[in-house]
């Protein structure tokens, strides 16, 4: 079946749809403006793509240049540094302007979700609703206020989606809709490796529809762009997220690869942990909750009825039901073979606008459906399911908290002091050991390494001397490396240290570290 690219039937005026876009865009500016923390997520992901970046703008290449010796980069895909490096060149290089570029990518993907809803659904007051819920939700919103690459990658996933919906019927090549959706597959996957999932679904949905000359193009087209970032992973030693997918835990390598029998137990707690976890989290939920006692009949009630309404909701769009599908599916066969020790919604954002729109759909027409088995006169109308975004009220105030009452903490406000010290009086080719180095780099622009974790305090110094490291710093970042390995050394071997730096409460010390050569 080939669709039909007529859009909103049933909306009594051909303005309404543009009424609602421009409310939406209201909305959000208002909503964004008093959730936008200026301050700093001490989160090394979005500290190294700005590092990439940065690499990027200064003509360096692909590297991370916080390293001592400026090492070409294997992974994040370079798609979104790019963004940072012309965020850079063309506005300004500071954290703030960076982030305000992935609010401006969140908005335009709202903009395109409507649209995109509306066509699927051919109910463009639906689509308003399922577009609102994709605006308040705390996720996408927290997301677009640092710096990671979620924003974009949503942006240009969506505008794929929407193409395809655009598609002429005949396969007309002199047509740019085409080009245009192949543009927004390869950007989507040079932002996030996830990409591939949506390679997947739009190829599969033109087999099915056998439109093989678009389909042809797609796949040719795909794979000469992927090749140069496929070669340059070859060379530099294999994917490093392929990787992570086929060990056993990425955090202890020592353990092997992950066989079929590992894969099918990841697989099964990933589903149950989804169910009851993270698609309830993602959907209606923000603020942490305490899940230390596992989970209760509550919530996988909850993650049931959520899954249960979307499936309904998938099935009873009145168009794009299928390539959706196909989505959502590749999407889920990754991020359920995810190893577990990364829980949470990340994994799950890109997909979480597509869910809201079908859990939406599928309450209004289950609606729909009790009211017409009740003998109703009266229709339901999608507007009426309004008050229930309501639920959201209470994660909004968190993010408003978070952004005009709480702060960085004291250790990460002492640790950038720090930083900020060394970079007025230390030599510009000084080396720095330190718990999180890329964090450090940021407010240094000294090169920075870690230290190795080990007890035996002659193995580390050796180290250090390896790496020709010139200072370290002593830390209360809460993490236990420092204590368990660094402070140690220090202490057994006081004579090639010396401290040139100090904050208190809590403290953190910069001190030299006298190289033996």
């Amino acid at each position: 079946m080939k669709y039909k690219t007529g859009i909103l039937q049933g909306s009594r005026s051909a303005v309404l749809p543009y009424v609602y876009c421009s409310l939406l865009l209201v909305l959000f500016a208002c909503l964004w403006s008093v959730t936008f923390a200026k301050h700093l997520v001490a989160a090394e992901d979005g500290a190294a793509y700005y590092i990439l970046g940065k690499a990027l703008y200064l003509g360096e290449g692909y590297v991370s240049i916080n390293t001592p010796v400026a090492v070409p980069a294997n992974s994040p895909p370079p798609g979104y540094p790019l963004i940072v490096a012309l965020t850079m060149a063309l506005w300004s290089s500071d954290f703030a302007a960076v982030k305000a570029v992935n609010g401006v990518f969140l908005m335009l993907s709202i903009v395109l979700l409507f649209f995109l809803f509306a066509h699927a659904s051919r109910r463009v007051h639906l689509a308003f609703v399922a577009a609102l819920a994709v605006l308040c939700n705390a996720h996408l919103l927290n997301k677009s206020m640092v710096m990671m690459s979620e924003s974009a990658f949503l942006f240009f996933s969506t505008a794929t989606l929407l193409l395809f919906t655009r598609l002429p019927e005949e396969e007309d090549f002199k047509r740019p809709q085409i080009y245009l959706l192949l543009f927004c597959l390869v950007a989507s996957y040079y932002i996030r490796t996830m990409g591939l999932a949506l390679v997947a679904a739009v190829c599969l949905e033109l087999a099915w529809q056998r439109r093989w000359k678009y389909l042809g193009l797609v796949a040719v087209g795909y794979v000469l762009a992927a090749l140069p970032w496929y070669g340059r992973g070859r060379g530099l030693g294999g994917n490093a997220y392929v990787g992570q997918l086929l060990s056993v835990n990425p955090y202890r390598l020592e353990m092997g690869a992950a066989g079929w029998g590992d894969l099918a137990v990841r697989f099964y707690e990933n589903v149950q942990r989804y169910v009851y976890r993270e698609i309830p989290d993602g959907l209606l939920y923000y603020i942490d909750r305490d899940w230390a006692a596992g989970s209760t009949l509550g919530d996988w009630s909850l993650g049931v009825l959520l899954t249960a309404l979307a499936g309904y909701g998938l099935h009873h769009l009145k168009a794009y039901r299928r390539p959706i599908a196909f989505y959502l599916a590749s999407t889920g066969g990754v991020i359920l073979l995810w190893p577990q020790v990364w829980p949470g919604t990340r994994f799950l954002q890109p997909i979480i606008p597509l869910l809201l729109l079908a859990v939406c759909n599928g309450l209004y027409s289950l609606l729909v459906w009790g009211a017409h088995k009740a003998g109703r006169s009266w229709n339901f109308h999608p507007l009426m399911l309004l008050p229930l975004l309501f639920i959201y009220s209470s994660d909004i105030d968190y993010l408003h908290r978070l952004a005009t009452q709480s702060r960085v903490p004291d250790n990460w406000i002492h640790y950038f002091k720090l930083a900020e010290w060394a970079k007025g009086n230390t030599e510009p080719e000084a080396i720095v050991a330190c718990r999180k180095p890329i964090l450090f780099h940021l407010y240094s622009d000294r090169r920075t390494v870690h230290y190795e974790f080990t007890e035996d305090s002659a193995r580390l110094l050796k180290d250090l001397e390896q790496k020709r490291v010139d200072y370290v710093v002593l830390d209360r970042l809460g993490y236990g490396s420092t204590a368990r390995y660094l402070v140690p050394a220090v202490m057994e071997h006081e004579e090639r240290f010396s401290l040139v730096h100090k904050l208190d409460d809590p403290p953190t010390w910069l001190m030299v570290f006298h190289r033996s050569n």
